[in-house]
């Protein structure tokens, strides 16, 4: 906060000045100087005190990122073949898994959404554990009655469906 030689605030003490002037027998100053005078100096003070105790201005911040929305087509279990915002097992072929899904969202910063788009019932077969989830997703499933995540075919091999690293997501 700043302050003159005597340790006040110069707005602050211009006002009470002015406010005591105007109050005193003898002002020569019309009525409506005093309240507007007053009034001015209030709104200066007020401002400096606001000011002073480090409330500014906000500096804007960075736009949020804009989330990507990926929608499942597909029950095989292929990766995404390039990480590039586009969800594809092979390029061109337009063909989106859940793991190709997750692999993008994960690249991707912000929350994004990945959405399933497949005949019901539906079963999606894992050969091996889906990537860990390392970033904001929300996983919109179509219900249990219709879409169905497994461990392979003989359900022989034991590993988790969906890890979330908590830390990043």
């Amino acid at each position: 906060m700043k302050v003159d030689k005597d340790n006040h605030v110069p707005l602050l003490t211009a006002f009470v000045r002015s406010w005591l002037h105007d109050r005193l027998p003898g002002s020569k100053r019309p009525p409506v100087c005093r309240s507007v005078s007053g009034a001015a100096f209030l709104i200066a003070a007020l401002l400096t005190l606001r000011l002073a105790n480090g409330v500014s201005a906000q500096t804007p911040q960075a736009p949020l990122p804009i989330p990507f929305a990926f929608t499942v087509n597909s029950t095989t279990d292929a990766g995404d073949s390039v990480i590039n915002g586009v969800c594809e097992t092979s390029p061109g072929n337009g063909e989106c898994t859940l793991r190709a899904a997750i692999q993008e969202a994960n690249a991707h910063s912000g929350v994004d959404f990945i959405n399933f788009n497949l005949p019901a019932p539906s079963t999606i077969s894992l050969n091996s554990a889906l990537p860990p989830i390392t970033d904001g997703v929300n996983i919109t499933g179509p219900g249990a009655e219709k879409l169905t995540v497994i461990r392979g075919t003989d359900n022989s091999t034991k590993f988790r469906i969906f890890k979330i690293n908590y830390g990043d997501s």
